[in-house]
């Protein structure tokens, strides 16, 4: 499943122009819209009262650890596909 997601934002990426290829193309204006206010909701959640910093301490490294591996994965085959041109 997960290869058939990267295959098709990669393909999604090397269809753009040469001039807008970018490792910030992968996602449109909507999609960074969502991107910043989840990082606002987030952040914002460390200053509600009543959750507990036990929370944070499980949380927090479980996603970043997540989100470090689910981004290396994408951007390597980004890179494959963009040294096998397409």
């Amino acid at each position: 499943m997960f290869s058939r997601i990267v295959s098709r934002y990669s393909e999604r990426i090397m269809a753009f122009p040469e001039k807008k290829k970018s490792i910030l193309a992968f996602l449109p204006v909507k999609g960074w819209i969502l991107v910043i206010f989840m990082m606002c909701l987030g952040i914002s959640l460390k200053f509600i009262p009543g959750i507990p910093t036990e929370f944070f301490a499980s949380f927090y490294p479980g996603l970043g650890t997540a989100l470090i591996v689910a981004g290396a994965r994408f951007l390597a085959s980004w890179l494959k596909v963009g040294e096998t041109g397409g």
